[in-house]
């Protein structure tokens, strides 16, 4: 029979490995979803794909732009609203 300390473990150890490898996108998202429970205005969430990377274009209150799926930085222009969405690769 499995003890409750075991499965306290087993759980602690499951949690543990998803802080480790959490991606840089859903870490962003994650900071960025507490600032905004936080009362801060103007977050902007970073969007983030099945995999846990950037999705390749990104848009905050100005407008949108290209970004490296991996890191997360501005890759060319930003397209103002109005202007178009940028095509990405």
């Amino acid at each position: 029979m499995v003890s409750n300390k075991r499965i306290a473990s087993l759980l602690l150890v499951v949690i543990a490995a998803n802080v480790c490898f959490a991606s840089d996108c859903l870490e962003r998202r994650a900071k960025a979803e507490e600032r905004r429970r936080q009362g801060v205005q103007d977050i902007v969430l970073p969007k983030c794909d099945a995999d846990g990377k950037f999705e390749n274009v990104q848009c905050n209150f100005i407008g949108c732009y290209c970004v490296d799926v991996e890191t997360g930085k501005k890759i060319g222009d930003l397209f103002p609203w109005g202007y178009g969405r940028p095509k990405c690769n």
